[in-house]
């Protein structure tokens, strides 16, 4: 076995017997690199990966067309990399089983994973029955950087396909300010609009960054006009999400 091999079975045995835990950054890129180049030293690779995309979780969050851009990669290996990514993501999306979102802190459990290193704005709908127990998700839209293209039809067409009775909105900004732009809150009205003639409810938009999100319903700046249109409520301390119904029998 040569000395290049030898350092190999080393960092395989390494992973065997303690995962990712002991290891640095570069370390686990050399590692996950060498099923992708089996006669390249890939420590180098590696080290450039991190050092243009400062850390793990940088390079698995990048853009495979960006990752490719790096002296040693190519289109396949930037590939592998994004495809770890994204059965990470459905891993952690599918690693719990359906529970019932009626607080704000569990939609964020459930979305937030879901949206976490995505590169480019994506638009995702959450379907509940109507005991606000998860039926469905899907990906609506994705854009770029900065945008998403969002249809209010289609988003009906799936919440009634799925027979739900509320639907809460989630999109990510990549950019990191999750503070909602005048078209967010305007496709948000539209939706609003569109399925309250549906008799379904919309429990929230849930805006969604690497390091916080942003709820409509929790921050309360627009939910004076969200609240008119009959969708979104707000109970005492607490962030719940509740029908109309149930919300004028609170108050009665």
């Amino acid at each position: 076995m040569s000395l290049h091999e030898g350092h190999r079975e080393r960092m395989r045995n390494r992973f065997l017997k303690t995962g990712f835990e002991d290891m640095e950054d570069h370390e686990a890129l050399e590692l996950i690199l060498y099923y992708f180049f089996p006669r390249i030293n890939t420590n180098a690779i590696a080290h450039r990966l991190i050092d243009t995309f400062g850390s793990f979780y940088g390079v698995l969050s990048a853009n495979p067309l960006d990752i490719q851009k790096v002296e040693g990669m190519g289109k396949n290996s930037a590939v592998l990399l994004g495809i770890i990514a994204e059965a990470g993501r459905r891993y952690f999306s599918q690693s719990k089983p359906a529970k019932r979102i009626s607080t704000l802190r569990a939609a964020a459990e459930i979305i937030c994973p879901l949206m976490y290193g995505l590169p480019n704005e994506c638009f995702y709908l959450f379907c509940l029955n109507s005991s606000f127990t998860l039926l469905h998700k899907e990906k609506v839209g994705e854009g770029s950087i900065d945008s998403v293209p969002v249809y209010t039809r289609r988003i009906a067409e799936i919440a009634l396909r799925h027979h739900a009775s509320h639907v809460i909105l989630s999109h990510n900004h990549p950019g990191g300010d999750p503070r909602p732009s005048h078209k967010d809150i305007s496709i948000t009205m539209e939706i609003i609009n569109a399925l309250k003639h549906l008799g379904i409810g919309v429990c929230d938009h849930i805006i969604v960054t690497d390091k916080a999100y942003y709820s409509f319903l929790d921050k309360g700046q627009h939910i004076h006009t969200l609240q008119s249109r009959g969708m979104l409520v707000a109970k005492e301390d607490s962030i719940s999400y509740l029908s109309p119904s149930d919300s004028a029998e609170e108050k009665s």
